[in-house]
């Protein structure tokens, strides 16, 4: 008899990993079924996702000059990201940020593949600050996104002429989202 508590517990759980069931309807046997199976006869799906993630200093320092952080990979063939909402929060350390955008097109902003959300990290009033900082994103902002597109991913993207030479507070997102199968 296996000894269920025994086995090492999973870390990124995926909807094709499966599960043990006991199927009621035949001879109590034991079977198994995907997360996917079970979320869809439990009416989940297509339900919200959450991410937290931590930017690191270094990682923010490397956007001058410009740079990309993904934030969630693409989600395969046939899906795409939907993001909800994105809590902003910057856990002022003690050496504040010095960013610079010199020109209109210069931003930090969130990207979905090569499309820009219209949502930008402002350098200051939500980068080069002096203590903590909290900022709720809604995606999109205004009534539709006509340029999503499908099978890329989720970015935090710093143009060229952006500029940053110090700072060493790390940036914590939660991000609300959902995968869509566009195979519907």
């Amino acid at each position: 008899m296996a000894i269920i508590y025994s086995y090492p517990p999973i870390g990124d759980l995926s909807g094709s990993d499966t599960v043990l069931v006991n199927d009621t309807s035949k001879d109590n046997s034991t079977k198994t079924a995907s997360i996917d199976d079970i979320k869809s006869y439990i009416g989940l799906g297509t339900d919200i996702l959450q991410k937290d993630i931590t930017i690191t200093p270094t990682q923010l320092l490397n956007f001058n000059g410009g740079g990309s952080i993904e934030l969630i990979p693409a989600p395969g063939t046939g899906k795409l990201i939907a993001v909800q909402n994105v809590i902003y929060f910057l856990d002022y350390n003690s050496v504040a940020y010095n960013f610079v955008y010199p020109g209109i097109p210069d931003v930090i902003a969130f990207k979905i593949g090569t499309s820009t959300t219209s949502q930008n990290l402002n350098s200051s009033t939500d980068l080069n600050v002096t203590t903590d900082k909290y900022v709720s994103f809604d995606f999109p902002n205004n009534s539709e996104n006509d340029d999503i597109q499908a099978n890329v991913a989720f970015t935090l993207d710093a143009t060229a002429g952006v500029t940053v030479s110090q700072g060493n507070s790390p940036v914590k997102l939660s991000i609300l989202y959902r995968n869509v199968n566009l195979n519907f």
